[in-house]
């Protein structure tokens, strides 16, 4: 039989319903579901079933409890290394220098344990700039000597031990020592033993603890926040000689020179419970310092015994084992402190013989030992502090002979830093981290019920906070809002707290809605002011003070559309692009730094807070009121969908459905879900930036998505499209899967009716197809109809094809099926639950009165 074939392309411009059946443009289709480009990264212009997709973690988050919200965060891990050794302080402190508290406005607190009247041997440096500068000394010195120095989690208060009654005071803090808070109605029996380590502020401020040195007796005194409350007393049945909270508040650690030597005791409102069973393996003797990691998983000790500093793990509030030592990078000495540096990837220990200072890596056990630094300190070290604001390494030095002091420092700024991503999740009011890389979900510590479980929930990743802790440039938070809770998850340490205001402000009620743009975590959709968009200090997410006495271009402001904000998309610090109801508004730059806020379109609005994605070429893509649209940098909203589907994206009733959108590099365009509020079925589309194509797309029903998070992760096998489901399991898109987690997909393209253009008789003969090599078995179904119309209704129906063959992949098949009609339709589909198909190529044979069939006059 001679060859008259007429090439049947695949539709790359995809879905189109802008016009007549019969009028079906060039290289579209008039449905489909379930497939799109093939082969996307090798720029093949073929098609087939688009890609499955399976669990991203084998356990779900939360439960049975859909998927709130989802966002990347990152942490910035600080390997560490001595840089140069700060020059000596102008100004000597007293002598025997053996406390250090580094405070978070840059400034160093040391106290001594001998005095020269009238300082009692506190004093305090500015060491912001990696220098020191002016000693200050507090207007009202502590009665006796420093035995302990700490400084309060706000940053606003530092107390001290000291030996003569009341053995316990407080001052103010704030860019030095403040006025001295009254004596405490109680004292202390006495002073504690000398140390950094036996006194402690519980991490939410509102406990001071504080130890005796001749008994097993704990001192508790309540704090209100600006003095000493109610005191109380415990007994942890050996003599303490170190107290440590766990980061999140629920533990505290002692340690002592007597058996077990460490203990820990659960904590709650001022007290403690029954303690822990010891860890299996106890220590190898007297010890004292006890600190734990910023993630609260370890527990660092230090003592007089060879290895003189170890670890055990703590998980899910029980000892875990003992850490082993690097045996070839042991110092000497007796070990007097240890402490972790922020991001918890060294620990840093005090020792009496040279070197002074030792340093080891940390990665879930010990690494290996940083070199010494150039210059030794000048003798024993008693304590170490780092710097919140610039990473200097400050310790405290007594010497036994003139000058008796030394107070130095080292530049401790990383050599290089490494980021880490997690996943971060809200699940049923719950907040969980992913570890890095993601493969496994940990509840955040005190997330639990952190949040309303039925609400949506707005997030982002906020500035790097001094004010929280420190040190500026590593630590970061995610702040939460769902229309009634505000909370922050610590990235660093993983645990939540709730999210307040600085001290007489007031935080805007009911904040739904969040953004990051110039340094500030912006809220709107608030109850009540809608409209109104709220911007904290710059760089501080409490200060929400929009008068301040001295006016300046960081302080908080307001900005008020004239109807409800729906979406604020930063660009950069250029312009945040602000979605309303019915309307776009552009701020440029800064509201308090001569900024302006302003109408850019009045004819079309956004649709919700996390309709849009960013292209990467810079433009916007958000789907407004009636359908998709970019926007450019100094232009207009511009609508896309409305060429091909002018009635699909803007039919849909948002009080029933919420649209996510998300941009996928893998695939080469933007995912828009569109998913039903309740249970049932919801239809996504991919639209493809190669011919801005619209593929729609449906998932299971359990995979909703409730929430998206496009991850990118370091590894390749990190970066995936993360698809938050109703069940609380997080899916992700698969190349190789032809599933959607075992569920079957049900795939289909039909292709433009064959019909001829005096709306004669089409006469089929045969078509041949190529499927891809590896493709599974796909049908080739005909429908016939009256009218083009006809025929492709009857193939949406997908009832009574006129004839059905089956083709499999790898090889080329030739269908004899001879149809007479007035329109016919192809369309390929496929039901099996663990298959896939992609298409290489299909032909057909047809002819009408004497008239070429429309297709070939299209495609040819």
């Amino acid at each position: 039989m001679p060859e008259n074939l007429i090439k049947v392309p695949w539709p790359r411009l995809g879905l189109d319903e802008s016009g007549a059946y019969r009028d079906q443009p060039d290289l579209t289709t008039p449905d489909a579901l379930n497939v799109g480009p093939f082969d996307v990264g090798n720029n093949r212009d073929r098609g087939g079933q688009r890609p499955g997709t399976v669990k991203g973690f084998a356990i779900s988050v939360n439960g049975t409890n859909q998927i709130q919200r989802m966002l990347q965060a990152n942490k910035t891990s600080l390997p560490v290394a001595f840089g140069d050794k700060l020059a000596a302080p102008a100004q000597a402190p007293e002598i025997y220098p053996i406390l250090l508290a580094a405070t978070h406005d840059g400034y160093l607190a040391v106290g001594s344990s001998n005095y020269a009247a009238p300082t009692y041997g506190l004093v305090a440096y500015d060491v912001a700039g990696e220098s020191f500068g002016a000693r200050s000394l507090p207007s009202v010195p502590p009665p006796g000597v420093i035995h302990a120095l700490i400084l309060s989690p706000d940053g606003h208060w530092i107390a001290a031990l000291h030996g003569t009654s009341p053995y316990i005071s407080a001052w103010a803090w704030a860019g030095g020592f403040g006025a001295k808070v009254s004596d405490p109605t109680t004292p202390l029996a006495a002073t504690g033993p000398s140390g950094s380590k036996v006194l402690a502020w519980s991490p939410d401020g509102n406990y001071l603890v504080a130890l005796r040195s001749t008994s097993a007796t704990v001192y508790v005194y309540a704090w209100t926040g600006a003095s000493f409350g109610a005191q109380s007393t415990f007994s942890v049945g050996f003599q303490p000689n170190g107290v440590s909270f766990s980061p999140s508040g629920n533990h505290i650690a002692f340690t002592s020179a007597s058996s077990p030597y460490v203990k820990i005791y659960p904590w709650s409102s001022g007290g403690v419970g029954t303690a822990l069973s010891n860890p299996s393996t106890l220590p190898v003797g007297a010890s004292r310092s006890p600190a734990w990691s910023p993630d609260g998983r370890y527990l660092a000790i230090c003592g007089t015994t060879t290895p003189f500093v170890e670890v055990y793990g703590f998980v899910s509030g029980a000892w875990g084992g003992k850490f082993v030592n690097v045996p070839s990078a042991l110092t000497g000495g007796t070990a007097s402190h240890v402490g972790w540096n922020v991001a918890g990837t060294a620990l840093i220990v005090s020792y009496s013989a040279t070197p002074y200072i030792g340093v080891w890596l940390w990665s879930d056990g010990f690494v290996s030992r940083v070199f010494d630094p150039g210059v030794l300190p000048a003798g024993t070290v008693y304590s170490t502090a780092i710097s919140p604001v610039d990473e200097v390494l400050f310790y405290a030095s007594p010497i036994l002979s003139s000058p008796f002091y030394e107070v130095g420092g080292y530049e401790f700024n990383p050599t290089y830093s490494t980021k880490t991503t997690h996943l971060v999740i809200a699940s049923g009011g719950s907040i969980y981290r992913t570890d890095s890389p993601p493969t496994s979900i940990a509840l955040s510590t005190s997330g639990s019920d952190a949040l309303v479980a039925s609400l949506q929930i707005g997030a982002v990743e906020g500035p790097p906070s001094p004010l929280d802790s420190a040190p500026a440039n590593a630590q970061r938070h995610v702040y939460f809002a769902d229309g009634v809770t505000y909370k922050k998850l610590n990235i660093h340490t993983n645990t939540v707290a709730a999210w307040t205001h600085g001290a007489g402000l007031a935080m805007p009620v009911g904040g739904r809605m969040l953004a990051l743009y110039r340094n500030r975590v912006m809220i709107s959709g608030c109850v009540g002011t809608p409209h109104v968009i709220y911007a904290p200090k710059s760089g501080d997410p409490r200060d929400f003070d929009y008068a301040p006495a001295i006016i300046n271009a960081e302080q908080a402001f307001t900005a008020a559309l004239d109807e409800r904000c729906t979406a604020m998309c930063p660009w950069g610090d250029d312009y945040c692009v602000i979605g309303a109801d019915h309307s776009i508004w552009l701020m440029d730059g800064d509201i308090s730094d001569n900024g302006t806020i302003g109408s850019l379109s009045r004819a079309v609005g956004m649709v919700g807070p996390e309709a849009w994605c960013w292209h990467p070429s810079g433009v916007l893509m958000f789907m407004g009121t009636d359908g998709l649209y970019t926007l450019a940098k100094g232009g207009e909203p511009q609508p896309v969908s409305q060429q091909r589907l002018p009635a699909r994206l803007s039919d849909i009733n948002y009080s029933t459905h919420r649209v996510l959108i998300a941009w996928d590099a893998t695939y080469g365009g933007a995912w828009i879900f569109v998913t039903a509020l309740a249970s049932g079925a919801s239809t996504h589309y991919f639209w493809a930036e190669d011919g801005g194509a619209f593929w729609p797309v449906q998932f299971p029903d359990v995979m909703g998505p409730t929430a998206v998070c496009l991850f990118d992760g370091d590894d390749p096998d990190d970066r995936a499209l993360f698809l938050g489901g109703r069940d609380s399991y997080i899916y992700k898109l698969d190349p190789v899967a032809k599933n959607d987690d075992g569920a079957a997909i049900t795939s289909r393209l039909t292709f433009s009716p064959l019909q001829t253009n005096d709306d004669t008789m089409v006469t089929f003969s045969r078509a041949v197809a190529l499927l891809q090599k590896v493709s599974d078995n796909v049908k080739l179904r005909c429908f016939r109809g009256k009218t083009p119309e006809d025929a492709v209704l009857a193939a949406q129906a997908g009832t009574s094809p006129l004839w059905v063959a089956s083709l499999g992949g790898g090889r080329r098949h030739v269908v004899m099926r001879p149809a007479q009609a007035a329109a016919l339709c192809l369309q390929l589909q496929k039901t099996a639950a663990d298959a896939s198909w992609a298409l290489e190529s299909l032909s057909v044979d047809a002819e009408g009165a004497g008239q070429a069939v429309q297709s070939e006059e299209r495609t040819t």
